[in-house]
């Protein structure tokens, strides 16, 4: 199995333990595989720490770098400096661990694929990106200096890879048609995320099967959190969009909104909730454990993602798998996460009779998660790391070399 470094901004820590979970899951699919694996992250938010994570494939050691420009934070020339203190600290480290690594999987565009795959060029390390969404947005697809620059480095990679196919089309339209993309979509931890036990198999549900059980839906028992929200409350997120056709449609009053996740539009959805009568159903529980989200997944009615833009939409994989059915903007991956009707309705993005006629469907939806579950597009990750590992093979039996003048590694 090859020895694999992990190399991500994102990486969850102890300061931001919400960081991205799914990287997490990712590492430990991995490493349970048997790929010997460590992780490499580099950011303003960390300090030197180095740590190992116990997962269910072992421990995998995880190393912090700070990047940190002090009061630069956040600005223009903060963000230049922070680059080069990442590009700084990653060289010390595979310099000191050289020959220690088969290879580096590095996640983001920036500052992760940038600096890594010239570094990958500079030691003699082959390197695999992985772009997600809104670091193709923010520099992929970017104007000078920072786009340019960024498609440079990328093009140095041995293998460019996105998660989904439409964001691999709007990569190739970036930087060209020839360049070689793989397709490596996310999976969903399945020992979380998954069906409630009474709902393995397709049956018709009465209250009794639920005796006992908190419930404000006598009929779909359970499911007493209604219309479910996860994610960052955000402008791309289209919270308000949700919140607004929620508060508007009489129809979906009987129905509770629930809405996970914190951000900088939180004070303002909650202001907005107050001051309407149907506001007294809408529900703020702030940022949850990724175990209380997949049990609340599990007792929504459906999730709703109104997203304009989404990279992969993990939160509609995950509720997938927990049996409960997905409203989704037709934007990115999540035409091909709820594959069919069975899983769930996707809309046009930004439209409020649109969302407002799907949600009201959605009320009166038959309550089958294991048809739900086996509708999904998605799969776990213990499917996926398989996936990862044929890119690494195909890399490394390929060899590493230095591309001639105009070559593009990625373009193999």
């Amino acid at each position: 199995m090859p020895r694999v470094l992990i190399a991500s901004h994102l990486y969850p820590s102890e300061r931001r333990p919400t960081g991205a979970p799914w990287l997490a899951e990712q590492v430990a699919a991995l490493a349970g595989a048997g790929v010997d694996v460590e992780v490499l992250c580099c950011s303003p938010a960390e300090t030197g720490d180095e740590t190992t994570v116990r997962t269910r494939g072992g421990d995998v050691p995880v190393h912090y770098r700070s990047t940190s420009a002090g009061l630069l934070d956040g600005t223009r020339p903060g963000l230049l400096l922070s680059t080069m203190r990442y590009q700084a600290r990653a060289l010390a480290f595979l310099s000191g661990r050289r020959g220690e690594f088969d290879l580096v999987h590095a996640h983001f565009a920036f500052p992760d694929g940038y600096v890594l795959a010239r570094l990958g060029r500079q030691l003699g390390i082959p390197v695999v990106v992985t772009l997600h969404g809104s670091d193709v947005a923010g520099a992929v697809v970017a104007g000078p200096p920072l786009g340019p620059a960024v498609r440079g480095a990328l093009a140095l990679a041995d293998a460019l890879a996105c998660v989904s196919d439409a964001l691999a089309d709007e990569v190739r339209r970036a930087m060209g048609p020839d360049t070689h993309v793989r397709v490596l979509p996310n999976g969903y931890d399945d020992a979380l995320f998954r069906l409630p036990a009474h709902d393995t198999a397709d049956r018709p549900e009465t209250a009794g099967d639920h005796a006992g059980e908190v419930t404000d839906d006598a009929a779909h028992p359970g499911r007493d959190l209604g219309i479910l929200f996860v994610g960052a409350l955000r402008s791309v997120k289209n919270v308000e969009l949700l919140l607004d056709v929620y508060l508007a449609t009489p129809a979906l009053h009987d129905l509770p909104l629930t809405i996970i996740g914190d951000g900088p539009l939180r004070a303002s959805l909650e202001r907005t909730a107050v001051a309407s009568p149907a506001g007294r159903a809408v529900r703020f529980l702030g940022e949850l454990g990724r175990a209380e989200v997949a049990d609340a997944m599990r007792r929504a009615r459906a999730l709703v993602l109104p997203s304009t833009r989404e990279g992969y939409g993990a939160v509609a994989a995950e509720a997938l798998a927990c049996g409960t059915p997905v409203v989704a903007s037709r934007v990115g991956a999540l035409p091909e996460i709820i594959a069919n009707d069975a899983a769930g309705i996707l809309v046009p993005p930004d439209d409020p009779v649109a969302l407002a006629e799907a949600l009201a469907r959605m009320a009166a939806w038959p309550h089958r998660p294991a048809s739900v579950a086996a509708a999904s597009g998605a799969r776990p990750w213990s499917e996926r790391a398989g996936e990862i590992l044929a890119v690494y093979d195909e890399v490394l039996a390929a060899g590493h070399h230095t591309p001639a003048p105009g070559e593009s590694r990625g373009a193999r």
